[in-house]
C-alpha cells in the first residue's frame, strides 16, 4: 500500500514517476469531487482505506522509514480503489541508535529538518493541521509522531473536514504547542 516508484528523470527538470492513481487523492475524493465524477466513498470503503494506510506505514517503518507528511493529500486511491502512501519529500530514516526508552531516534537523508548532533532531527516539518506537537514544538521525536499523523488522518475521515481548518499555522502552533491542546474526539464517534 506504498506508492511505487517507476522512474525518475535525474537532469533539469528533475521528476519522479509514479504509478498514476486515477481515483484521485484521499483528500480530492472527500473534499472537492463531484458526485458525478465520483461518488462518495462508503464507510465500508473509509473502513477498508484506513486499514491499508496503517499497512501501508507498517511497511514503511519495518524499512525503519518515518514519512513525516501523511495527510489526505498524500494518500492516492488506484483503479481498484486500494489506498496508497506516497509523497516521501519529507520522508527520514531512522537511524539504529536508541534513546533512554528503546525508541530510535530520526535522522534525516533529505533537506527537510535540521540535525542536531548528526543524531537527531529537531526540524519542525509536515503541514501543522497534521503534525505531532513534538515535531511543532522541535523538539527530539521518532517514529510514533506519524501516529500522530494516523490519528488526524481517521479524525479527518469520520468528521469530513480539515483539523484546524480555521485557524493560521501561527495559531496551529499557539494552541498545539503553547497551550497543550489537542483535537476533539466528537461525542457521536463509532
Amino acid at each position: 500500500f506504498v506508492l511505487e516508484l517507476v522512474g525518475a528523470h535525474i537532469t533539469e527538470p528533475y521528476r519522479i514517476i509514479t504509478r498514476f492513481c486515477p481515483g484521485k487523492s484521499l483528500f480530492d475524493r472527500l473534499h472537492r469531487c463531484h458526485k458525478k465524477q465520483f461518488p462518495p466513498l462508503t464507510s465500508t470503503q473509509l473502513t477498508i482505506i484506513a486499514y491499508e494506510v496503517a499497512v501501508g506505514m507498517e511497511h514503511l517503518h519495518s524499512m525503519n522509514i518515518v514519512h513525516r507528511d501523511l495527510k489526505l493529500g498524500n494518500l492516492f486511491l488506484n483503479d481498484d480503489m486500494q489506498v496508497k502512501v506516497g509523497d516521501f519529500g519529507l520522508a527520514t530514516k531512522l537511524n539504529i541508535l536508541l534513546d533512554e526508552e528503546g525508541d530510535g531516534c530520526v535522522a534525516d537523508f533529505g533537506l527537510s529538518g535540521m540535525m542536531k548532533d548528526n543524531q537527531e532531527l529537531c526540524g519542525g516539518v509536515g503541514t501543522p493541521h497534521y503534525t505531532a506537537p513534538e515535531v511543532l514544538s522541535h523538539t527530539r521525536y521518532g517514529p510514533k509522531v506519524d501516529s500522530f499523523f494516523y490519528g488526524v488522518v481517521l479524525l479527518e475521515m469520520l468528521m469530513g473536514r480539515v483539523p484546524y481548518s480555521d485557524m493560521s499555522h501561527m495559531a496551529i502552533y499557539e494552541h498545539v504547542v503553547t497551550r497543550n491542546w489537542r483535537l476533539p474526539l466528537p461525542n457521536d464517534a463509532p
